[in-house]
């Protein structure tokens, strides 16, 4: 009886952890979904922030318009890591020259962002979670059904 009660304890651990994926998924693509709209920035302000004594990270911050009203927000961009500021400062010189556009919501302009993507990665992670989490589901059946 014991160890039905482990094998259901760890599909309640392991049903979290898709919810948590599917929840953060789900919330990116809908931040995703929601910035239908592009302006080009008004102004970019560029900088470089330390996240730790070895890890350097890019960030631009900028203003635009939205039907007269002018709007800011920042990006950052957590997929380009740097291991020094020399090597950070080099990238901020080739993305200073880049042309960049501003993707908003028009019902939310704080939801704004100039390095608009698909967040596949993070779908795929919950697709593979949720296939983990089926899969466990049918082993607890089988072994159950054979072995009782």
């Amino acid at each position: 009886m014991k160890i039905k009660q482990l094998w259901i304890a760890f599909l309640a651990c392991v049903a979290l952890v898709v919810v948590w994926f599917t929840f953060d998924a789900s919330y990116k693509v809908y931040q995703w979904g929601t910035q239908t709209r592009s302006t080009q920035p008004l102004v970019i302000e560029w900088g470089i922030e330390e996240l730790a004594s070895n890890r350097f990270i890019l960030e631009a911050t900028y203003s635009f318009t939205h039907k007269g009203e002018k709007a800011e927000g920042s990006t950052i961009f957590e997929a380009d890591r740097y291991r020094n500021k020399e090597t950070a400062n080099h990238f901020l010189d080739q993305y200073k020259e880049k042309n960049w556009t501003v993707w908003y919501s028009p019902f939310q302009l704080e939801n704004s962002t100039i390095d608009r993507f698909f967040p596949l990665k993070s779908c795929i992670y919950t697709a593979i979670v949720w296939c983990i989490f089926i899969y466990f589901i049918w082993l607890g059946y089988y072994v159950g059904k054979y072995y009782r």
